[in-house]
């Protein structure tokens, strides 16, 4: 049995991630002081060992979510085709946008002093009204405690400057082609329409995801037409998924604890 420098037991959960190469470390903190558990630091033996499954101590919690142990290679295995698919998404906002006459620094952000203060307001309103919405879904409906499950497989774990990137790529992407350019040509309900649509994946749970997206469309459609700059939409839609994937990776991190 190998353990840790402050007397913390593997796992055999973490033996199997040191062995698949997600290397990484693990900390934990309990009543008496700080602890940490290095995976990587170890030797990696030449065949899987057979390990009895022992739990951690009750009063030990993990701390952060942004320690998770996860390869950066593994993880750019899902990072690379989201930023693909971004950057080609963006690109086809700008052409289109350029075309419709209308690309300036201005559509982006409104540098006037005097909406700082409502346009902040604004911004920070929506968020919170789409977090409080799903955390409301995921608290009450079985489809969203699964839909939770589904996106876990590909999210958790991820660490911190990970969910920074996803939020913000998804964000300035999503909201300049949507908003900046689609609600322009079609209007507030047909966009936020397509926008749900543009996340429907045909098969349980993700139906009603859809419909949450729609209607978190039409939000942030009602925070461009409000402020008429797509800055604070970017804000706001980053801020969420940011918020969003952050409590997922605690959530399962506290139910890997138990």
């Amino acid at each position: 049995m190998q353990r840790g420098l402050r007397g913390q037991t593997e796992t055999t959960f973490q033996v199997f991630t040191r062995m698949s190469g997600m290397d990484g470390v693990h900390f934990y903190s309990n009543r008496a002081s700080w602890g940490w558990f290095s995976a990587s630091a170890m030797q990696r033996p030449s065949s899987f060992p057979s390990i009895p499954n022992r739990q951690l101590p009750a009063s030990t919690v993990p701390c952060e979510i942004g320690v998770e142990p996860i390869h950066f290679r593994a993880f750019m295995k899902v990072l690379a085709p989201a930023i693909r698919i971004y950057c080609i998404l963006f690109a086809l906002a700008l052409i289109w946008i350029f075309f419709q006459g209308r690309l300036s620094s201005g559509l982006f952000v409104d540098p006037q002093a005097e909406t700082i203060p409502r346009v902040i307001l604004l911004t920070l309103g929506t968020s919170a009204a789409m977090v409080a919405l799903s955390l409301y879904c995921s608290r009450n409906f079985v489809w969203a405690q699964q839909l939770e499950d589904e996106f876990a497989k590909f999210l958790v774990p991820m660490k911190l400057w990970g969910i920074g990137a996803v939020g913000l790529m998804s964000g300035v992407a999503e909201e300049t082609f949507f908003r900046g350019a689609l609600q322009n040509a079609v209007g507030l309900i047909p966009a936020s329409l397509v926008f749900g649509l543009a996340h429907l994946v045909p098969r349980h749970p993700f139906w009603n995801w859809s419909l949450y997206a729609a209607f978190a469309g039409f939000l942030l459609g009602c925070l461009f037409e409000l402020t008429h700059q797509l800055l604070p939409v970017i804000v706001a839609h980053a801020l969420t998924n940011f918020i969003l994937i952050v409590i997922l990776n605690r959530r399962r991190a506290l139910e890997t604890a138990r």
